[in-house]
């Protein structure tokens, strides 16, 4: 784990970590949610900037944040977690998550023998309104055993993938595409082509877009547009305007922002968020 400060909130069903003083997120461990219960929660916030590499466990898990930028990187992709979408990274899958300064995110775990789900992989799924406040519901109230079990059931009933693409990146492997890629990650707002690439890697641009193509499914031009829908989901989620977001990220017209989004996605911002039905997204991306 990289990074010194953050703080680690023991909730519901979870006493057995007690105050530990790293995140468990790094470790193989047993599973954390006891019979009879199907899932728990915990609350991280990230004080000065976290990754956690190489995660792995013996329950399925959600990821999901409240606020500030959080990466999660898994089955060979790379996924962001604006408000109201969280991410199904199922047990045994090795993951790296990274949080920015500032951002407080929930991990709910999900026993593996008692929880079953219609889909396999690493999946975006929806953080409805009435989903979210089940889980912060279930964390933090005292209940009859009997009562928790039940809201604990319908949250496994509500889980459901995202219709609407969740702008999730493929990774390239090879070492030289992985730096180009990393670069774009770092600045999305960066125009540089894949002839400028190629001049500076000493390959031809026709090159460059043959290889990533072949490791991504895209040409650079494309994934550049996607990791920028990404980093724009974030920002609109955090209630920024399209305009300031469109401009941040390179375009001097926000109309030119809004088609490529429809492009990418198959909605307008606003009505991104709307598919999945967001939780807590009001004001300017419902204007949009």
């Amino acid at each position: 784990m990289q990074g010194t400060g953050q703080m680690i909130e023991t909730l519901w069903a979870t006493s057995v970590l007690g105050e530990h003083p790293d995140s468990p997120l790094d470790e193989v461990r047993t599973a954390l949610t006891g019979e009879p219960w199907l899932l728990t929660t915990q609350a991280i916030t990230s004080t000065s900037g976290e990754r956690w590499a190489d995660g792995v466990h013996d329950e399925h898990e959600l990821i999901f944040s409240d606020s500030g930028v959080l990466t999660v990187e898994a089955d060979g992709r790379l996924w962001v977690t604006p408000m109201g979408l969280g991410i199904w990274i199922p047990a045994g899958m090795t993951h790296h998550v990274t949080a920015e300064p500032g951002t407080l995110f929930y991990v709910t775990y999900f026993a593996r023998d008692r929880v079953s789900v219609p889909w396999s992989g690493t999946t975006g799924i929806g953080l409805t309104t009435l989903l979210r406040e089940l889980l912060l519901t279930n964390k933090s109230a005292m209940l009859d055993d009997a009562v928790r079990l039940r809201i604990q059931q319908l949250i496994v009933d509500l889980l459901a993938p995202v219709r609407s693409a969740s702008l999730d990146v493929h990774l390239p492997t090879d070492p030289v595409l992985r730096a180009v890629a990393e670069e774009i990650l770092r600045n999305p707002a960066d125009s540089g082509t894949s002839a400028d690439w190629g001049s500076r890697l000493g390959v031809s641009g026709r090159t460059i877009n043959r290889r990533f193509e072949r490791e991504t499914g895209s040409s650079l031009t494309q994934w550049r547009i996607t990791v920028r829908m990404r980093r724009a989901l974030i920002s609109i989620a955090a209630g920024r305007s399209v305009v300031s977001v469109a401009r941040d990220l390179g375009y001097t017209n926000a109309s030119t922002f809004i088609q490529l989004f429809r492009q990418t996605t198959g909605h307008t911002p606003a009505a991104y968020f709307r598919s999945f039905g967001a939780a807590g997204l009001e004001g300017d991306a419902g204007t949009r």
